[in-house]
């Protein structure tokens, strides 16, 4: 099978609590459900029966200012999970005094919920190019926090021409040179909502964002994919499309 050199992994992020900030990593191990410890620990509306139960920022703007993080990344399974509040303390995940201050903050009862395959929105891990989100800074007229769009791989890819991505669904990326490199099969576009309205690092919103991603990008931003072979990928690795 063909592969054809299309750039190299720019950035990684992880998640540890859906809707959270979450950690720049040097390096990710990936497993069939994405990122390893990505999105598995997620904050539920109680009582909420929808097929979509979580607590996000879509609910509570405040949440991506908390900072989630794994104590020991060197086992993340195993790991516990500390949060670092906007005020500045640090919290267990369990803590009740976390759940209480976000409950007040949603203003109905919520609880913590683990869930070893993570509570992505529709798909294991996300993939997007630099040279998107530069494109879309310089058309809003201000630069772009690439926490702000919340993916797991951000691709500098050759020539750092923006859009590029948009025609790999259906393909598949292949991370890394070793003998066995990790595989990502892209399976469609990320389609977009409020969240990227949300400044990782000040408050309030931003709505010239979503507007221009609906407005020029069909409100879709990045790509949605899925793991087909395992393996660690670490910043600097290059991409084939395969």
């Amino acid at each position: 099978m063909s592969r054809q050199a299309v750039g190299t992994v720019a950035a990684l992020y992880r998640f540890p609590v859906k809707s959270m900030g979450g950690e720049a990593l040097e390096q990710a191990p990936l497993y069939w459900h994405g990122v390893e410890g990505d999105r598995r620990q997620v904050f539920v509306k109680s009582g909420d029966l929808s097929s979509f139960p979580w607590l996000t920022a879509r609910d509570v703007p405040e949440l991506v200012h908390y900072t989630a993080y794994l104590t020991d990344p060197e086992n993340v399974r195993r790991s516990s999970v500390m949060v670092r509040t906007p005020q500045g303390e640090e919290l267990p995940i369990e803590s009740e005094a976390l759940r209480e201050r976000l409950e007040r903050q949603y203003g109905a009862p919520i609880h913590l919920m683990r869930t070893s395959r993570g509570a992505q929105d529709a798909a294991g891990i996300s993939v997007l190019g630099l040279g998107t989100v530069r494109a879309l800074g310089e058309r809003i007229g201000q630069p772009m926090d690439v926490r702000r769009f919340r993916q797991n791989i951000y691709l500098e890819t050759i020539g750092g021409e923006p859009d590029v991505e948009d025609g790999w669904v259906g393909r598949a990326l292949v991370i890394g040179d070793g003998e066995r490199p990790a595989r990502v099969r892209l399976l469609r576009p990320d389609h977009r909502c409020m969240m990227v309205n949300l400044s990782p690092e000040h408050p309030g919103q931003n709505p010239a964002v979503l507007r221009e991603i609906a407005a020029s990008r069909d409100n879709c931003l990045g790509l949605y994919g899925s793991v087909d072979a395992i393996g660690t990928v670490q910043v600097g690795d290059p991409v084939y499309l395969e």
